[in-house]
């Protein structure tokens, strides 16, 4: 007859990484102390304040300018330059396109050098930008990092 050794019919039992309950969402702010950005925006939220205006609400934003050199589209920001991202494969603002490669470039506040002064001419469309300054100063408060003083 065969035999079985009493170690092999034992079921092991997790005695290293044992389960622990989820803490909530709530509590798990806490542990990153009292100045973290995470816990900045979840006390903003709660007030109905999104500081950081992740979310449009369904609403497009309004395009300024018709790409011109008289007339160029005006890019908000609150540094000196900004990457710009276009998606020629839009149909139209929040409609997903083809899955075509997003054209970047960068739009300075002096403008790029070729273009008339304080314009940036688009290297794939001909369009002209133009960036404008943007003063937040309530996001000072959560990122001290990203003002008007940076260099890009």
């Amino acid at each position: 007859m065969l035999k079985i050794a009493p170690s092999a019919t034992k079921v092991a039992v997790r005695t290293f990484f044992r389960r622990s309950p989820s803490i909530a969402h709530e509590h798990h702010l806490d542990l990153y102390g009292p100045t973290s950005i995470q816990k900045i925006e979840a006390e903003a939220l709660k007030q109905g304040l999104d500081i950081f205006v992740q979310f449009d609400h369904q609403t497009p934003l309004a395009i300024m300018g018709e790409g011109t050199a008289e007339n160029p589209f005006l890019i908000p920001s609150r540094n000196q330059c900004r990457m710009i991202w276009l998606d020629k494969s839009g149909e139209a603002p929040g409609v997903q396109g083809l899955g075509a490669p997003f054209r970047v470039f960068w739009v300075w506040a002096e403008g790029d050098g070729n273009s008339p002064a304080g314009l940036n001419r688009c290297e794939y469309t001909g369009e002209y930008y133009k960036l404008v300054h943007w003063d937040m100063p309530e996001l000072d408060i959560a990122d001290n990092q990203s003002h008007g003083d940076a260099v890009c």
